[in-house]
């Protein structure tokens, strides 16, 4: 990836929506589990997979789909009011000083920029992140065209053989529409989506050793907070202190990094003022901060983190195993729309990404197959595929991103045999909740202030 792209800036009008991005650095620079979905893509592959994933009939399909864009959680939301406009106000008064090095056309987009942009509503799915899934469950059935069954009567009806499932939240279920139109398009209004929340998809609000020994950890054994006081973090705030003028702080240039990727996020077509304040390696310094808090809270430093999901993960080997000793797909498409916890948690159940060598908060790999921005951002997305071979024998394979993926027990990222796959995979026939996660306490029912307390306290 190049580093010495200028940024290019329009003072004009938004422009015609377009699915290639222009190349200001935050365009170039993934946002981590902010980055906004690909819109882009034409139904096919963009890499091989076996011949008999194309096989008709389809066999069966687990989709784990990470939700669209959102408004920011109400704690980033308050930050954004109560920082931005000081900082956008100090911004301004330092270039009256002459200080500073932002060119007039960032200076003009910051001058411009207004607290009403930025979207207040958490609970709804933007506009933007509708299209996303609904694009993105087009391009799923356009790559596997065989995928629903055709021919509806009276007692084959739109969605028979599937089955949604959500987690808690207006936008996760809102998601799970826009995923329905894509994939059903006339026939939506004949297809259920639910009104309440899957039980399966929620186990880290449920899960008390996990929070206990990951989420409460001591921060001095958590590479990311040792990351703030390192040099990496330290050139950011230098690089950043130059455009602008002063002297900031850590909490400002989150905030900043916040506010450029929900920006973007949004108005994919439009400029990102605060991204205007850093650079390209900047940004890419910061993406890898926020996977070094993925890569240890949800990732595979502790084993817990990944079989908390282990009720997915039997649900995904008991639909495969029916299918492969009964010989019939009676549920041939099962799709769950997530929070970008459970998926990461989930590719990591599933060992994926669980081979390269650990992360730290001293060295930023020259390339590393653990970035977020590439699995876990906006419409981000797991396919677990079963199909059946013309030889009536069964293949596992997976696509992350619609991009073949190698799984744990196969040697390749075409896939492998269900028997192969099934005698490398024994631990997601088992599940016991109680013995891994412990007593479910009060406390857990109300999951979002652990997780509100963890952000704030833990994450930064």
């Amino acid at each position: 990836m190049r580093t010495s792209l200028q940024p290019r800036i329009s003072n004009g009008p938004p422009q015609e929506k377009t699915l290639v991005p222009r190349k200001a650095p935050w365009f170039v620079v993934p946002h981590g589990v902010l980055t906004r979905a690909r819109l882009g893509g034409n139904g096919h592959l963009e890499q091989p997979l076996h011949s008999c994933v194309f096989a008709s009939p389809p066999g069966a399909r687990g989709h784990l789909v990470r939700h669209g864009s959102n408004g920011p959680p109400k704690k980033d939301y308050i930050k954004f009011e109560d920082n931005l406009t000081v900082l956008r106000r100090k911004i301004l008064r330092s270039r009256t000083n002459l200080k500073g090095k932002l060119c007039d056309k960032d200076l003009a987009l910051i001058q411009r920029w207004k607290m009403s942009h930025m979207m207040s509503n958490s609970a709804m799915l933007t506009k933007e992140g509708e299209e996303e899934i609904a694009t993105l469950a087009h391009r799923f059935k356009s790559v596997f065209p065989g995928l629903l069954k055709k021919g509806f009567t009276m007692r084959v009806k739109p969605g028979d053989g599937t089955k949604s499932a959500f987690s808690k939240g207006h936008y996760n279920q809102q998601s799970m529409v826009a995923y329905n139109k894509g994939m059903f398009g006339f026939y939506t209004k004949w297809v259920a989506v639910g009104g309440k929340p899957s039980a399966i998809l929620q186990f880290s609000d449920n899960c008390g050793n996990y929070i206990e020994r990951v989420i409460n950890a001591d921060k001095r054994r958590k590479p990311y907070h040792n990351f703030m006081n390192g040099s990496y973090m330290t050139s950011v705030l230098e690089s950043v202190a130059d455009r602008l003028g002063f002297a900031v702080s850590v909490s400002d240039v989150r905030v900043m990094y916040n506010a450029c990727r929900y920006y973007y996020a949004w108005y994919p077509n439009k400029d990102s003022p605060w991204c205007s304040v850093f650079t390209p390696d900047n940004l890419k310094i910061l993406e890898y901060w926020e996977d070094l808090r993925v890569y240890y809270d949800q990732g595979p430093v502790y084993e817990i983190s990944s079989k908390q999901a282990c009720k997915l993960g039997k649900e995904v080997m008991d639909q495969f195993r029916n299918q492969v000793e009964k010989g019939s797909a009676g549920l041939y498409l099962t799709r769950y729309i997530v929070y970008p916890e459970a998926l990461v948690t989930f590719i990591t159940l599933m060992g994926i990404f669980s081979e390269q060598e650990r992360l730290d908060e001293f060295t930023i790999p020259d390339s590393r197959v653990w970035k977020t921005s590439e699995f876990a951002g906006f419409g981000g997305n797991l396919a677990i595929l079963l199909s059946v071979c013309i030889d009536h024998s069964f293949w596992v394979s997976a696509l992350i991103n619609e991009r073949p993926v190698q799984l744990q027990g196969c040697n390749s990222t075409l896939g492998c045999s269900w028997d192969d796959f099934s005698e490398n995979n024994k631990h997601l026939n088992d599940c016991n909740l109680f013995k891994i996660c412990g007593r479910t306490t009060r406390r857990l029912r109300r999951p979002h202030f652990w997780y509100d307390y963890y952000i704030n306290e833990n994450w930064m």
